[in-house]
């Protein structure tokens, strides 16, 4: 399997770069055998169905328990994609990997299948995208490698047989955002369940599979438990309209990936036949007579807005907003005069990257939901406009009527970076102290983490910097002298120790000392150019020769928090800058500080829902706390609180026209 070909078209789906070029190669790396289709050759409608019915028949059937092996390799997570990052035995299930960030939970190939299962995270199975039941469990239907995937058990099962669909009313949602609920296709409105947006093109073209592999049998299946709910009870159509509508258009909205193409691959090695929707996308519309051409997409984008500011970029981000016609693309522009002329119809916008005339435009694949310009002139306000449209060339279709959103803001001055909390000048000092741990079911995860609010990194070989504990009040341990560089806006993390900072966490911190052992009323404090006897107190935790029992600055089980719009350090402890609450290791946001979250409202209305929030376009890896800054744009799903205790923020905009419910609790924003 062609890992790092999955890594480049999974990274372009991310990062949203249309590379055309790198995308053509690696799709040349997954053909068909010379002269595989050549039956087929020239044929359209039913006809050309039945070919490739003939083509595909008659596979080596390997029964049910070879479908774990064949896991091992032709649905082995990227280790680029898996959490770690170099993982290599990483199974890929569609109802647990997240696209936009860390999956929820990860499964070994072959040491963590079912079993049973209490909930989501507890081992895989073999799910049967095509629901079983459908065909009576019978062979070679049951053991297709084309269509039983590995999945999250529960998942799975939650699924059930339930048809594929896009889902209104929702009564459960996974960990990565699949959903089951109620329909809300035209022409279906029973219970259904909704994979997301990265997969629906992939089972689009399994069902075609389907149609197609078993056309000499599909249409006595209509009777068969709930399958009349999708089969019409025929051998050339075979799905029943909405059905069929629908596959068409996630057929269209998520292309074929190089998952599929390697995986097509693999499955010709394993059976000996291919999906043949997978080499040739073109022939579901050949056989069903369905345009690839759309109309104009229903919805503007929502909240779009810019996320950060430096003195020479900015970055935008957005809600696709998708409504019944989802956008293919969205034409980004640019200018100083707040003036845009809209596009026209049947006429493509190329990309301009050089805003050295004061103006750009760049066009976005859907899925990305942010872009950044470079190159821009400093201390300059800067306009920013957004057009979704579908298909491209002469068929380009945008959406110009209704409310075009827009955005502006000022490029700071050489040097500072946009976005924090405070005046936008340099500081005196670069260094705070962020955070403070003492997790109260592990003492072993104890870490300090510094945080860099300077626009320049802190190299730790040409500055001298030391954090020292103070014990009780009284005794010192040993100064620790900082190593490495402090990129600008970033933090790091000095932990108790290494391996068990790791096993808490999931990653190494950036240095470990026995020092790091505060258990709640022990001082830390950083000093420059020398330790506690001879350097300058440039930031403190607690008070010198004050021990913190029982004081404000005591954190014993717990974790104090540096609020987000602190923008300099403090040779005293200041109690309103901090935020103190009771934590274990779960509680913990290592390596996280002065964070924007955006409000997506991505699976629900619900505020404590980690899926509703995105950091830079992704989801974020911990739950806001009071380093953070909150953003709530304007979406389909509005956040609501509904809690019986106080919520708090730092720092919260909402944009204009953006709504926010709180039915119970109160949402305290600002100090603590």
């Amino acid at each position: 399997m062609n890992n790092f070909s999955n890594f480049c078209y999974e990274t372009m789906r991310r990062s949203g770069l249309f590379l055309l070029l790198l995308l053509l190669s690696s799709f040349a790396q997954a053909q068909p055998p010379a002269g595989y289709y050549d039956p087929a050759a020239g044929l359209s409608g039913y006809s050309l169905k039945t070919a490739l019915y003939n083509i595909i028949k008659n596979h080596n059937d390997q029964g049910y328990s070879a479908l774990w092996g064949f896991y091992e390799y032709g649905d082995s997570l990227p280790a680029a994609l898996t959490n770690s990052g170099t993982s290599t035995d990483i199974i890929w299930d569609i109802y647990s990997y997240n696209p936009n960030g860390l999956n929820p939970y990860e499964y070994l190939s072959g040491s963590d299948q079912c079993g049973t299962y209490s909930g989501e995270g507890s081992c895989y199975n073999r799910e049967h995208t095509f629901p079983q039941s459908w065909f009576n469990q019978a062979s070679p239907m049951k053991n297709d490698v084309v269509q039983v995937l590995p999945t999250d058990g529960y998942v799975n099962g939650k699924r059930s047989n339930y048809p594929y669909s896009e889902v209104g009313s929702t009564t459960w949602t996974s960990q990565n955002g699949s959903k089951l609920g109620t329909s809300n296709a035209t022409g279906f409105s029973g219970t259904a369940f909704e994979p997301i947006d990265e997969f629906k093109g992939d089972l689009a073209r399994i069902y075609f599979y389907m149609a197609t592999r078993y056309e000499n049998v599909i249409a006595n299946w209509q009777s068969n438990a709930n399958a009349d709910d999708v089969l019409d009870g025929t051998s050339d159509h075979v799905y029943d309209d909405w059905f069929l509508d629908l596959m068409m258009q996630w057929h269209e909205q998520d292309p074929v990936s190089q998952k599929e193409l390697d995986r097509n691959n693999d499955i010709y090695d394993y059976q000996n036949n291919r999906n043949p929707f997978v080499d040739h996308p073109e022939y579901a519309e050949s056989i069903w007579g369905y345009s690839s051409i759309k109309a104009e997409p229903s919805n503007h984008v929502a909240g779009f807005t810019i996320s950060s500011v430096s003195d020479s970029s900015l970055t935008l981000i957005w809600n696709d907003n998708d409504g019944s016609v989802a956008a293919d693309y969205f034409l980004v522009m640019i200018n100083k005069t707040g003036t845009f002329t809209a596009p026209v119809d049947g006429i493509a916008q190329s990309n301009d990257t050089d805003i050295s005339d004061g103006e750009g435009r760049y066009n976005v694949i859907h899925g990305s939901q942010t872009y950044t310009w470079l190159g821009l002139d400093t201390a300059t306000v800067y306009y920013c406009t957004i057009y979704p449209y579908t298909n491209s060339g002469t068929d380009t279709d945008y959406k110009t009527d209704g409310t075009i959103p827009e955005t502006h803001d000022t490029t700071t001055a050489t040097g500072n970076t946009g976005g924090g909390g405070g005046s936008g000048t340099e500081p005196l000092y670069p260094l705070i102290i962020s955070e403070v741990a003492d997790p109260g079911n592990n003492s072993n995860a104890r870490f300090v983490e510094i945080y860099n609010l300077s626009a320049g990194d802190v190299d730790f070989s040409a500055e001298t910097w030391y954090l020292c504990r103070q014990a009780n009040g009284s005794s010192w341990g040993s100064d620790i002298l900082l190593t490495g560089t402090l990129k600008s806006d970033s933090s790091m993390v000095v932990a108790t120790s290494s391996s068990s900072f790791n096993s808490a966490y999931g990653f190494n911190p950036d240095m470990s000392n026995g020092t790091i052992s505060g258990n709640g009323d022990d001082g830390y404090f950083l000093f420059k150019d020398g330790g506690h006897t001879s350097g300058t107190l440039v930031d403190a935790y607690g008070e010198i020769d004050q021990d913190g029992t029982g004081e404000l600055w005591e954190y014993k089980d717990s974790k104090a928090v540096r609020l987000y719009t602190v923008d300099s350090a403090s040779s005293t402890w200041i109690a309103s800058q901090w935020k103190i609450d009771d934590a274990d290791v779960a509680d913990m946001t290592p390596k996280w500080h002065h964070k924007t979250y955006d409000w997506t409202g991505a699976v629900s209305t619900d505020w404590f829902n980690i899926n509703n929030w995105q950091v830079n376009g992704a989801a974020p890896r911990y739950y806001y706390d009071a380093g953070s800054y909150l953003i709530i744009h304007q979406t389909g799903n509005a956040p609501s609180i509904t809690s019986t205790d106080t919520v708090f923020c730092t720092k919260l905009k909402t944009d204009t026209n953006a709504v926010m419910t709180i039915s119970s609790g109160v949402l305290r924003i600002g100090s603590r």
